[in-house]
């Protein structure tokens, strides 16, 4: 095939006065076998991106004698084996992908944090699904060093246990910007005398195995730095009391060991944060409560940790820019005390709040129904919430998720705080003393996927509700426990329900056949009248 032919296809992309090929986009074309070596003709290459392929081979040796190339993209396209050093010849590279596994999906069907909530990090759109981890390996990396122009480097998921020299190496790199060195298998980090990779704003190290190490201190003396992800690597001792990344807007040292308060200078110098993901520490102390005076913070994550002290002391008198733009806040399973604060009610764009497992009191605030009207998930379950539901739930119209289960909630629910949820897929309200009374022809505005109304007392002389019956995606979650009600027939597509709580009811009837229908189904039917077939 000529090259004039070549050069009109959408993958091909060539100079305009030589016809040289200088971009081969080949990028998710089902490309499969062998890597034909007369590829190695196309000496003016500068753009490669074989990425999203099948192949079935080590990355040929041949690839290092395209010396013009500047992007290099091998990744999740089936190469397996060692990198061969000679890609170190590739002196003008200025991007290398060579991600060490060959699936992917999306990132939001594996990691909470990588997928739609990272807007603005288009870098971070996809991970790896973990089936055959480390097809790719090194004995060393000496070979990086040679490639001083190198701005882009991902090498996710590639074993580098034998590369000990990998931070000397890359110190070497005074272009490099951004690192990715995901699940790699590193458990050693040496010290650095000098810092040059000063061009560092994105570095990923998360899931590797630094063992009862210290958080590296030089990472936060990046002066350029707007990406840290250092979650999932069991990191000891305190988070770092000095911090001159004054451009950091990410940061998620999740999953480690740090024992420590938070200190002034990731709040007082990092003015830039958006993203704070602490979770899953042994962090102690109150929240500071200058953490609402960042103004572009969107989430703040502090889930499994050992913080003190009451809501009021962190979260009273809120700044009006933080009222205004935080979207997910996370205090779950920590040590917080006292009333909620009636100021939750002024969020204006919060779609999660996270209050689960601490030890709260009072009743929940009135105004919670001025919520934005994007407000998607509200959990507040697992606390010792007291008092009635304020109708005010009722106002938030694009809720999808209501949690509130395992509190200490009375009073009579009635179809008012319904009226306006036509987006709730959701309900978790078990284990509290809440009474529900609607009328008999009541027609919900929502159709659920999960319902628990567990310890409920249902209305109607406790039959099953009929408007329950009319719940036709209902397919994950029923919970019913002692509800009190009764029937002389349970429904049959109740049975193909993934988990459903039936216990300690008055309910009469067959128990039909029900083993192997469903994976993994979980069945209670205890403390009633009901019969096997």
């Amino acid at each position: 095939m000529s090259t004039s032919i070549c050069c009109k296809r959408k993958a091909v992309t060539c100079n305009n006065s030589t016809g040289h090929v200088h971009r081969l986009h080949l990028s998710g074309f089902g490309l499969r076998g062998q890597i034909n070596p007369s590829l190695a003709n196309l000496s003016h290459l500068t753009h490669l991106d074989l990425n999203l392929n099948t192949f079935h081979q080590t990355i040929p040796s041949f690839i290092a004698s395209l010396t013009n190339l500047e992007h290099l993209n091998l990744s999740f396209a089936g190469f397996h084996g060692k990198i061969p050093h000679t890609i170190g010849n590739l002196t003008r590279l200025r991007s290398l992908d060579v991600v060490g596994f060959s699936n992917m999906v999306w990132g939001d069907h594996l990691n909470h944090y990588h997928s739609i909530h990272l807007a603005g990090y288009p870098e971070m759109e996809y991970v790896a699904r973990v089936a055959s981890p480390n097809l790719l390996h090194v004995d060393t990396l000496r070979w990086l060093s040679q490639l001083s122009r190198l701005e882009a480097l991902n090498m996710n998921y590639v074993n580098l246990s034998r590369a000990k020299e990998w931070l000397q190496v890359i110190n070497t790199l005074p272009s490099l910007q951004k690192l990715h060195f995901q699940n790699c298998s590193l458990d050693y980090i040496f010290p650095l005398n000098s810092l040059n990779v000063t061009s560092l704003t994105l570095i990923d190290l998360s899931s590797n195995k630094f063992q009862s190490l210290e958080f590296p201190t030089w990472i936060l003396g990046l002066r350029n730095l707007s990406y840290l992800d250092l979650r999932n690597n069991s990191f000891v001792g305190p988070i770092p009391s000095s911090c001159n990344a004054t451009k950091l807007k990410y940061i998620d040292i999740s999953s480690n060991f740090l024992n420590s308060t938070v200190p002034s200078s990731l709040y007082n110098t990092c003015k830039e944060l958006e993203f704070i993901y602490l979770d899953f520490n042994f962090l102690h102390g109150t929240i500071p409560r200058q953490f609402t005076n960042l103004c572009r913070v969107k989430k703040l994550s502090l889930s499994f940790n050992r913080f003190e002290g009451t809501m009021s002391d962190s979260f009273g008198n809120m700044s009006k820019c933080s009222l205004e733009g935080l979207e997910e806040l996370n205090l779950q399973f920590n040590q917080l005390s006292g009333s909620l604060i009636d100021q939750l009610g002024e969020f204006k764009s919060l779609e999660r709040l996270f209050l689960n497992k601490n030890s709260f009191s009072g009743m929940i605030p009135r105004n919670l129904g001025k919520l934005s009207s994007s407000l998607q998930v509200l959990g507040l379950s697992r606390n010792n919430l007291t008092g009635d539901l304020p109708d005010s739930l009722g106002h938030l119209c694009n809720l999808e998720r209501l949690h509130i289960g395992g509190n200490k909630l009375k009073g009579v629910v009635r179809e008012s705080l319904f009226a306006n949820l036509t987006k709730l897929k959701i309900l978790t309200a078990s284990q509290n003393e809440l009474s529900l009374r609607l009328g008999e022809d009541w027609s919900p505005p929502f159709q659920l996927k999960q319902l628990r109304l567990g310890s409920w007392s249902l209305s109607n002389g406790s039959q099953i509700p009929s408007w329950i019956l009319r719940q036709k995606n209902l397919s994950a979650y029923l919970d019913l426990f002692d509800t009190g009600i009764f029937s002389d027939g349970v429904p049959s597509w109740f049975w193909e329900i993934q988990f459903l709580n039936l216990s300690h009811n008055h309910l009469h009837g067959n128990i039909p056949d029900i083993h192997g229908s469903t994976e993994n189904q979980y069945v209670y039917t205890s403390s009633n009248q009901l019969e096997t077939d």
